[in-house]
């Protein structure tokens, strides 16, 4: 079973129309951060089987945002803009 890490970045037209929700092919986070300092919104690199088609839904939350914590877990945290955003991710389980 042969794994490969991709990143996934959100951009900003994903992050208008589907509320901060993003779907990738499912497998363990390994590094939620920024590709470039100056990014807005952050990247997420995923470690995944090749073999595997399943898919799973991450959702970018930003600080001092009110969201539902149930259903979710959280996989990482970045500064973006140079630091001026927090963005919190977190991976949906249902």
């Amino acid at each position: 079973m042969s794994h490969v890490v991709y990143k996934y970045p959100f951009d900003e037209f994903l992050f208008s129309v589907s509320d901060g929700a993003m779907v990738v092919p499912e497998g363990h986070v390994v590094h939620v951060g920024v590709q470039h300092l100056s990014d807005s919104l952050p990247t997420v690199w995923v470690q995944h089987d090749k073999d595997n088609h399943a898919q799973m839904t991450l959702v970018v939350i930003g600080t001092g945002r009110e969201f539902e914590p149930l259903g979710i877990e959280h996989v990482g945290s970045v500064v973006c803009a140079n630091g001026q955003l927090v963005w919190h991710v977190y991976r949906r389980l249902t």
